[in-house]
């Protein structure tokens, strides 16, 4: 299961993988003091946090064909968030989740949501999948929003990555 990852657009948003050169930016994310309040225990910051996690969505590029891309607002040329597809483990099954996360300052402005909507049309269009997920806190009521607005439903509470999670999904129409 390969995408063809290229660059994308939407209406607010400039879409491009992620390089070495956003490092310094998604550092910024990560010194945030509440963007770990809805990541699992297993997600804790370290210096060389936001360098992985770049690296990481470079190595999926190339085993799997997509991750977490670079979300640039078009007005401002500002790198404001990520979002794409992942696989992850759930529940002993692989499966493809939406992921999405937004700098502070973007947050409640839409983004999410249209950089999600992207997505599901990727996954859908280019990778012909059944269904996409997302995982989600339960206490994270802006992420269940954004699932919701992308056609998502509750299907599950479910404990992953030692965390306790709702399952949001949506299926293709056939």
């Amino acid at each position: 299961m390969h995408a063809q990852l290229t660059d994308h657009n939407t209406e607010r948003l400039f879409i491009r993988m992620l390089t070495e050169d956003d490092v310094d930016t998604w550092e910024l994310f990560f010194k945030d003091t509440d963007v770990f309040e809805y990541y699992p225990s297993t997600m804790q910051y370290n210096e060389n946090y936001a360098r992985d996690w770049i690296s990481k969505q470079i190595q999926r590029y190339q085993d799997e064909g997509f991750g977490l891309m670079a979300l640039i607002e078009k007005d401002s040329g500002i790198l404001i968030g990520q979002c794409g597809l992942i696989s992850q483990q759930l529940d002993g099954l692989e499966e493809v989740e939406i992921g999405y996360h937004i700098m502070k300052e973007y947050r409640g402005k839409g983004y999410a949501t249209e950089a999600a909507q992207h997505f599901k049309k990727v996954a859908f269009n280019q990778l012909f999948l059944d269904s996409v997920i997302s995982i989600i806190h339960p206490e994270n009521v802006a992420s269940q929003m954004v699932a919701s607005r992308n056609g998502m439903t509750k299907e599950k509470s479910t404990l992953w990555q030692d965390m306790k999670a709702f399952v949001y999904r949506v299926a293709q129409q056939k």
